[in-house]
């Protein structure tokens, strides 16, 4: 009854994908990536951090989204699908650069979110989240340009956030032991991704 639901809304909001392709390949992605079962499941795509590591194309397929595509280049994020037989293709975020992408399902819905930090400006530059909504096709940051800085860490098998004050952690961004930062975890609440401490 859940899928039911789910997948009326998606067609409801006109997600930008043939919602009856999603869930009839089933097939194995061939990665741990169609592992993600539940909310407590952290996937990690790509990460550059803490070591700024070279950014290179990538590409992912996960369980949760058996017909759509993941593609990054390090400088953005972009899927790729079919419509009706016909390929699309649509960005779901950029950064200067994109430094590492998570899946995770932060709302509980039974479908990761893709969650990603980025790097954004010249000369003044900040660190942010962008959180992708598949299902409801919406897209979150978690920014506040030119006081805080939030990047993305996995630990012990859960995702959380490093808060600093901007420009605290600057060029190159380096190991977790160099930042002060306060820890937390995501949050969406009421339309709006925040910070929770922990």
């Amino acid at each position: 009854m859940k899928q039911i639901f789910v997948l009326a809304l998606v067609f409801a909001i006109g997600l930008c994908c043939a919602v009856s392709d999603w869930r009839e390949n089933t097939a194995d992605a061939g990665s741990e990536a169609s592992q993600i079962t539940n909310a407590m499941t952290v996937l990690c795509w790509f990460d550059a951090l803490p070591a700024n590591d070279t950014l290179s194309y990538t590409e992912i397929q996960i369980k949760d989204y058996p017909s759509i595509s993941f593609k990054s280049n390090g400088w953005g994020i972009h899927i790729e699908y079919k419509e009706d037989g016909v390929s699309k293709s649509k960005t779901l975020l950029g950064g200067m650069p994109v430094w590492n992408a998570y899946f995770v399902d932060l709302n509980g819905d039974g479908y990761a979110e893709l969650c990603a930090t980025v790097s954004y400006g010249s000369g003044m530059i900040d660190e942010h989240i962008v959180v992708c909504d598949l299902i409801k096709d919406e897209t979150y940051t978690l920014w506040e340009r030119g006081e805080y800085d939030y990047i993305l860490v996995k630990e012990n098998g859960q995702l959380f956030v490093q808060k600093s004050k901007y420009g605290a952690n600057r060029w190159p961004l380096t190991s977790k032991e160099t930042i002060k930062a306060e820890n937390g975890i995501l949050a969406i609440t009421d339309g709006t991704l925040v910070f929770m401490p922990v």
